[in-house]
C-alpha cells in the first residue's frame, strides 16, 4: 500500500504547505509502529509542518438536518442509539448507563419537521455511552459518503467518495473479531442495516470498515458556531423557553448549556485528515494541532525542536480535563486502556513506559511522597511501587489508598465535579462543594458520618497524586469565581477565600508544570527534566484557573477613591451620631485620589509571585514560539488576548511587590 518513502509520490491536493511538507518530512514503515511521518532534516520548534484540509468533516452530535449533516433525521439518530445502547449494554453488563447526556433522545417518535433539531421538552435522565455520539455520528456521516438510492440525494460538500478511503489504515475484522469495539461496530452495522431502511443499501463490510477508519484515524476538534443568518421566529422562541425550562434557579453565572447569544457556542466536530492521519501517537508530544476554522484547516505545530529522523508526534488522546485516560486526567493504565480501547493499540511512548508521575503514594517505609509506579513495556504485566528517595519497593497490595478502592473513587469525584465546574452547578452542590472535597483530600477533617459514629479511618489523597493536584484546582475555582458569584465577593474576601484560592491555584498549576510541561524522566536511569513534556495541554489547562485568577487580582487590586456621603439635616439625631462616627473613621482612613492600587493579603502575592516564575520561564516563550503574537489589534486572536493579560497579570504582580517594599 505504501512503497514510497517520498511523499511527493502521493495524492498532496489537500496539503496547503506543501514545500514545507516535502522539504521536512519524509514516509516510513517504522517497527512497532508502521507507516509513519519522519523529520527528514533537523527541524525547529514553531514550525508548522503540516497546514492540511480534511477529506470529511462532520459533526459529532449533529442536532438537525444541514449541509455537513443532509441525511440526519431525528428516528435514525435515536434509533442508531438504542442500538448502540443495547449491544454496549450487553457488552458491560455490571455497568449501568442511566447517566444524564443530551446525545440521546429515548423519544421514538419519527419526527422530521422543519423543527426536528430543536430540544425535546421532556427534561428526563438519558443514558451516556462510550460510543455514542461517536458511532452514530459516523454511520449518518456515511450515508454522504454512500446516498440512499432516492430520487432526493442529498449529499454533503465536506465529504469525499469512498475511493479516497483507502489511504487510511483499519484493524483487520479477522485479526480483530474479539476485540470489543470491533464487535460493538460490527453488530451495530449489522443490525441497523436490517432495521432501518436508509442502511438497508449499503454493504455490511464497507460501513465498518468506514467507521473503523474513523475511529483510527480521525481529529476531534472544537469550534465556535457562529450563526450569521436570522433564526426563525417560532424556533427562537422555543429556544427561549427550554433555556428558560432548564436554567439553574437562582443562579448568577450565565448558563453554558446555551449561550446568551445564540450567535455564538461551542461545538465538536470530527475531521479526516489524509496526511494528517500519519504522525505517530505519544503522550508527551512534540507537536500541537489546532483547527482554523476560518479556512477549514488543521495546522500542526512543532512545540521543540526535533532531529534528523525523529518521530513526529502528537497526542490521540483527549487534551482537557473532562475524561480519564487524557493527557491531563488518569494514570499511565487508564491511558493505555483507551488506547487499546478506541485506538487498538498499547502506548509505548516514553512517558508511558517510565515510571506513573501522576500515580504518586506515600512510601510505607520512609514516610516520603515520591512513590511511583514502575513503567514497563509489557502494559499487562503486574508492576511494583518504587520509592525514588529510599529505593524501597511495594506491591499494589500495600498501597492502602489504591487496595481498598479509595483511588478509583476520588478518580470518578474529580471528573464529576470538574464537569460541573465548568457548567452551571446548582446552588446545592455548591453548598457542599468545599467540605465535600476537603474531606477527601483529608478524611480527618470529617471524622463522623451523619449519624453521629466515627467512620473508618481511610487514606487520605497522596500530594503526588493526580488527583490532589486536581482537586485545589475545584477549591480554587469554588474560592475565586462560585462562592463570590452565588453569595457575594465581600463575604468571600471576609471568609479569607482568595488567599485560599489563590494558593489553591499555584499548588494546581505547579503541578502541571513538574509533570507535564517538563516531564521528568527516569529511564536513563536518574531523575531528570525531559523538556518534550506536553506542554499545550499543560499550559491550557492551566490557563482554565489563570484566567479566574487575573480577572480576581485585577479587580480587587484596582485604584478606589474614597467618598464622603453627604446626610440630609432633616435626619434625626441617632443618624447624626452615627454619622459623626463615620467622619472620624473616613479622616483616619488613609484616602487617595484614585490612582494607588490595593493591597492584597501577602499569601496571595506570594503565590501570585510564583505564577509569574511560569509565566516568564515556560508560557510566554511557548506562546511567542508557536503563534503569531505581532497582530495585537486583532480583538479574535485569543493566543493574542491571552498573552495581554498573562502581560497585565506580571506588571500588576510587579506593582504590588514595589508597593511593599
Amino acid at each position: 500500500m505504501y512503497q514510497s518513502s517520498d511523499v511527493r509520490d502521493y495524492n498532496l491536493d489537500t496539503v496547503v504547505n506543501r514545500t514545507v511538507f516535502t522539504e521536512s518530512l519524509e514516509f516510513k514503515n517504522c517497527p512497532d509502529v508502521g507507516p509513519s511521518l519522519i523529520a527528514k532534516s533537523d527541524l525547529k520548534a514553531g514550525t508548522k509542518v503540516l497546514i492540511e484540509k480534511p477529506i470529511i468533516s462532520y459533526e459529532l452530535n449533529p442536532k438537525g438536518r444541514s449541509s455537513v449533516s443532509p441525511q440526519y433525521t431525528k428516528k435514525i439518530w435515536n434509533d442508531l442509539c438504542a442500538i448502540v445502547l443495547e449491544i454496549e449494554q450487553e457488552q458491560t453488563p455490571d455497568v449501568k448507563i442511566t447517566s444524564k447526556s443530551s446525545d440521546y433522545d429515548s423519544d421514538e417518535r419519527d419526527s422530521d419537521s422543519e423543527y426536528e433539531d430543536d430540544e425535546d421538552d421532556e427534561d428526563s435522565a438519558k443514558p451516556v455511552s462510550a460510543f455514542c455520539p461517536g458511532v452514530p455520528a459516523a454511520m449518518v456521516a456515511y450515508l454522504s459518503v454512500s446516498p440512499p438510492p432516492t430520487s432526493n440525494q442529498r449529499t454533503s460538500p465536506q465529504m469525499c467518495d469512498g475511493s479516497k478511503l483507502n489511504f487510511f489504515y483499519y484493524p483487520d475484522l479477522t485479526e480483530w473479531a474479539d476485540h470489543p469495539t470491533t464487535s460493538l461496530i460490527r453488530r451495530t452495522v449489522e443490525k441497523a442495516i436490517i432495521d432501518i431502511p436508509a442502511f438497508s443499501h449499503i454493504q455490511a463490510a464497507d460501513l465498518i470498515s468506514f467507521v473503523l477508519k474513523i475511529y483510527c484515524n480521525a481529529h476531534t476538534v472544537a469550534y465556535e458556531n457562529n450563526r450569521t443568518l436570522q433564526t426563525h421566529s417560532k424556533r427562537k422562541q422555543r429556544r427561549v423557553d427550554y433555556q428558560r425550562k432548564i436554567a439553574v434557579s437562582g443562579s448568577p453565572l450565565e448558563p453554558t448549556f446555551w449561550p446568551s447569544e445564540p450567535g455564538s457556542r461551542m461545538l465538536s466536530k470530527i475531521i479526516l485528515l489524509p496526511w494528517g492521519s500519519k504522525f505517530a501517537h505519544s503522550c508527551s508530544p512534540n507537536m500541537f494541532l489546532r483547527y482554523e476554522p476560518a479556512t477549514g484547516t488543521m495546522i500542526l505545530t512543532l512545540t521543540s525542536d526535533v532531529k534528523r529522523g525523529e518521530f513526529l508526534t502528537f497526542s490521540y488522546l483527549p487534551e482537557d480535563d473532562t475524561s480519564l485516560g487524557g493527557l491531563l486526567c488518569g494514570t499511565t493504565q487508564s491511558r493505555r486502556q483507551k488506547t487499546w480501547h478506541f485506538k487498538f493499540f498499547h502506548c509505548n511512548c516514553d512517558r508511558c513506559i517510565d515510571v506513573d508521575w501522576a500515580r504518586g503514594v506515600q512510601c510505607q517505609k520512609c514516610s516520603g511522597d515520591r512513590c511511583f509506579r514502575e513503567g514497563g513495556v509489557n502494559p499487562d504485566e503486574q508492576r511494583q511501587w518504587i520509592c525514588l528517595d529510599c529505593k524501597a519497593k511495594f506491591n499494589v497490595d500495600d498501597i492502602e489508598f489504591i487496595a481498598c478502592g479509595r483511588e478509583h473513587n476520588v478518580q470518578q469525584v474529580a471528573i464529576a465535579f470538574g464537569v460541573h465546574v465548568k457548567g452551571t452547578p446548582e446552588q446545592s452542590m455548591i453548598r457542599m462543594m468545599e467540605p465535600y472535597l476537603m474531606s477527601l483530600l483529608d478524611p480527618s477533617t470529617d471524622p463522623y458520618d451523619s449519624d453521629g459514629e466515627l467512620k473508618d479511618p481511610v487514606p487520605p489523597i497522596p500530594r503526588n497524586h493526580w488527583t490532589f493536584a486536581y482537586f485545589h484546582y475545584l477549591l480554587s475555582a469554588y474560592h475565586l469565581q462560585l462562592f463570590p458569584a452565588y453569595f457575594s465577593r465581600g463575604l468571600a474576601k471576609q471568609l479569607e477565600m482568595l488567599e485560599k484560592g489563590f494558593n489553591e491555584a499555584y499548588v494546581y498549576i505547579d503541578w502541571l508544570d513538574k509533570n507535564l510541561f517538563t516531564a521528568p524522566s527516569t529511564l536513563n536511569g536518574t531523575p531528570e527534566v525531559n523538556q518534550n513534556g506536553t506542554k499545550m495541554a499543560s499550559f491550557i489547562a492551566s490557563w482554565h484557573i489563570v484566567d479566574i485568577c487575573i480577572d480576581v487580582l485585577l479587580e480587587e487590586t484596582n485604584p478606589k477613591v474614597a467618598r464622603k456621603v453627604k446626610v440630609d439635616d432633616s435626619e434625626d439625631s441617632s443618624e447624626s451620631e452615627d454619622n459623626a462616627q463615620l467622619d472620624e473613621s473616613m479622616s483616619s482612613m488613609q484616602i487617595h485620589d484614585g490612582t494607588q492600587l490595593q493591597p492584597i493579603a501577602p499569601s496571595c502575592l506570594d503565590a501570585c509571585v510564583k505564577m509569574v516564575h511560569i509565566m516568564q520561564g515556560h508560557w510566554i516563550p511557548l506562546i511567542e514560539t508557536l503563534f503569531d503574537t505581532k497582530n495585537e489589534k486583532d480583538p479574535s486572536n485569543l493566543t493574542v488576548i491571552m498573552l495581554t493579560k498573562i502581560r497585565q497579570f506580571i506588571d500588576r504582580v510587579q506593582q504590588l511587590q514595589d508597593l511593599n517594599i
